[in-house]
């Protein structure tokens, strides 16, 4: 009987000389922390790969986020969620991670973007219509990127802007918190 080792397979995990686990497997790496497909490159640590520095360290402001009690990180979010808004500083109603959407456009050139911000419904409006103004005089000068994504963006602002109010925290919030509370356990344990 042929061994694996024998025949040059030393290299293959058993996963990959698993038939069944090899259809099982994913064809491209996806980022561990944002899910994105890498094509070329990335950054590794702790047996993961990210798609770029700073997704590599979010990863590890969540790895040093397991190590905080749960019951302290959900008290965390409540307080966020329930306290002033970072923003305006007022008290205008639950404060979640809220999105804008932006798309910019000149000929064969074309940027969008998403960005997140800790903020009150109030504060994250005024962004979002500032995106949508922004978004609908910029956005449709570029071929063929700007004439499709403009009208993505907007109709993601308009959504973003008509959802309710929340009554409890959402798990992007959770997120942002977990990940801002492991940036304060690695500062006050560095290894």
């Amino acid at each position: 009987m042929i061994r694996g080792k024998q025949r040059g397979w030393s290299n293959l995990s058993p996963a990959a000389a698993d038939p069944i686990k090899k259809s099982e497997q994913k064809c491209m790496p996806t980022c561990a922390n944002c899910n994105t497909f890498i094509a070329f490159g990335g950054k590794r640590a702790n047996n993961q790969i990210y798609c770029n520095d700073r997704c590599l360290q979010a990863g590890q402001l969540a790895e040093a986020a397991t190590q905080i009690d749960p019951t302290i990180i959900r008290q965390q979010v409540e307080k966020v969620f329930r306290g002033p808004c970072p923003k305006c500083s007022r008290q205008n109603g639950p404060v979640d991670l809220r999105k804008s959407h932006t798309v910019f456009s000149a000929l064969v050139f074309t940027r969008w973007a998403t960005k997140s911000a800790v903020s009150c419904k109030s504060c994250a409006a005024k962004t979002q219509i500032g995106a949508i103004f922004f978004s609908g005089l910029a956005g449709w000068w570029g071929f063929p990127w700007g004439i499709i994504m403009t009208p993505i963006q907007l109709v993601r602002n308009a959504s973003e802007l008509l959802s309710h109010n929340l009554t409890a925290p959402s798990p992007q919030l959770e997120r942002a918190v977990r990940l801002q509370l492991g940036a304060q356990h690695r500062a006050n344990n560095p290894k």
